[in-house]
């Protein structure tokens, strides 16, 4: 058996009954355990709550549908452990996740690895993460809104932290992880580890509707981090100009002539957004050599 450490694993789930198992495997095949494992399922119609149970998780059951936010803030709330391990439903971990992280956390409040995206093993894209050698050391939120924020999902928390931040926004929705990091990371520090501990896996499920919503919760938070001493207008400008750019590409996939015209306005008015997207371009190829290269490794069964 291996040995334990003091973390409880959090998972919110909706209609996972396929993909639920996969995660909670790699869970129990970690080289060092976590203490427990919460899955609260956000009352999906389908068996994810009796998959997950069946896997050995402790399950909580919404009465309705409320979100991933709220799904995690009810696991959180559950817990009894002072750090808390994100597990996305749809994703798994490398056996070396918590044995890479546990050691990292002390004097931090967040410690996070990289992952990789693959639709199948032998397809991968690029990373999630940090995408340099060395470490990267967290002392304020504004490191998180450009060229794109360092901290995947494979993330642990302090959970007396993410108290003192209020938990998860449960209006926020698909950029609720960044929006806790800032409030967290505004009274505390964070460690990102340039090791690939998480596979995020692309499949069918993930619409590619959800990309336009996602683009307008990003914009909600630039206004959202507008009010906090620690967000400069440059920085906020630089943010607001990948997600213009990430929203004309959108656009131009499902030929949607407004809104190709509305990000492309956006981006012809503000001259500075060039110089931005050269260091988003920039960040985005050394992750996709990363992930050519640590998807060789993961082939090979190397430690990545």
């Amino acid at each position: 058996m291996p040995a334990t450490c003091e973390v409880s694993v959090v998972i919110a789930a909706f209609n996972r009954e396929a993909l639920i198992e996969r995660a909670l495997r790699s869970v129990w095949s970690q080289t060092l355990a976590p203490a427990e494992v919460i899955v609260v399922d956000d009352c999906s119609s389908d068996d994810t709550a009796t998959v997950a149970r069946a896997a050995g998780a402790q399950v909580l059951r919404h009465g309705q549908n409320r979100g991933p936010a709220a799904a995690r803030n009810t696991a959180i709330e559950a817990a009894t452990q002072p750090w808390i391990a994100v597990l996305d439903s749809d994703d798994e971990w490398l056996p070396h996740h918590l044995a890479t992280l546990w050691p990292l956390r002390d004097g931090h409040d967040l410690v996070a690895g990289s992952a990789i995206y693959s639709s199948s093993p032998e397809f991968p894209s690029r990373l999630a993460g940090w995408p340099r050698r060395r470490a990267l050391l967290l002392r304020s939120p504004a490191q998180l809104l450009y060229p794109e924020n360092p901290i995947p999902s494979t993330v642990l928390l302090n959970r007396e932290a993410v108290r003192r931040a209020g938990g998860y926004d449960e209006q926020v929705w698909f950029v609720e992880d960044i929006d806790l990091y800032a409030r967290v990371l505004e009274r505390g520090s964070g460690l990102v580890a340039p090791i690939v501990t998480c596979v995020y896996r692309h499949h069918s499920g993930q619409a590619t509707a959800d990309l336009a919503y996602m683009h307008a919760q990003r914009r909600m938070l630039v206004e959202r981090f507008a009010k906090r001493r620690w967000a400069k207008p440059g920085v906020l400008s630089r943010m607001q100009a990948v997600t213009e750019w990430d929203s004309l590409r959108l656009a131009i996939r499902q030929r949607s002539r407004s809104d190709c015209l509305r990000a492309g306005a956006w981006l012809a008015g503000h001259p500075a957004a060039s110089l931005a997207l050269v260091g988003l371009w920039s960040w985005r190829f050394q992750a996709r050599r990363g992930g050519r290269e640590q998807a060789a490794l993961l082939r090979t069964g190397d430690r990545v």
